[in-house]
């Protein structure tokens, strides 16, 4: 069992999503699953993914919105964690290495947000910045209240909690 699972729903992101898979292969911790659900791409997304020759990467098609894709992914997960990644990000080489540190020094923090600023290809700064934000998770109704959302954020979860957490 790998100790992460980095899901990574996709959509006509033939653009970006070279980019983004890269990303996470290059990653200094190694020991993840890359599950890769694309919704229909009508693009050369899915010739792209194909194109990689990775144990770690399993590809799952036609699986809809994302949201739907997301949920196929939590359920087809087998790490301890669950990272999340979205097709036209890019993800610094230690993201999975910071976010697992935190989570298993921090047993009390269900999930960890990472966020960076800037883009990749035409912009040229990618700031790297990390924010530990309050987050409660409400088990009974399946809710997610997050006190500060910030956008593109990047997300490390225990797969137990992802899994009563709905998307």
């Amino acid at each position: 069992m790998p100790k992460i699972s980095v899901i990574m729903p996709t959509y006509n992101a033939e653009t970006y999503v070279r980019e983004a898979i890269e990303s996470i292969l290059n990653q200094t911790f190694a020991d993840f699953e890359f599950l890769i659900l694309d919704g229909g791409s009508k693009d050369k997304t899915i010739e792209i993914i194909e194109s990689y020759n990775d144990d770690r990467i399993k590809i799952y098609k036609n699986c809809g919105t994302i949201p739907q894709s997301l949920n196929k992914g939590i359920k087809e997960a087998t790490g301890e964690y669950i990272a999340r990644m979205d097709a036209d990000d890019i993800s610094l080489p230690n993201r999975l290495k910071k976010q697992l540190n935190v989570l298993q020094k921090n047993k009390d923090i269900a999930i960890r947000f990472q966020t960076s600023e800037g883009t990749f290809s035409e912009r040229e700064t990618v700031y790297d910045i990390d924010m530990q934000l309050q987050i409660e998770v409400d088990l009974e109704t399946d809710g997610l209240d997050c006190h500060y959302c910030p956008v593109d954020l990047s997300i490390a979860v225990p797969t137990n909690t992802t899994k009563k957490v709905s998307i």
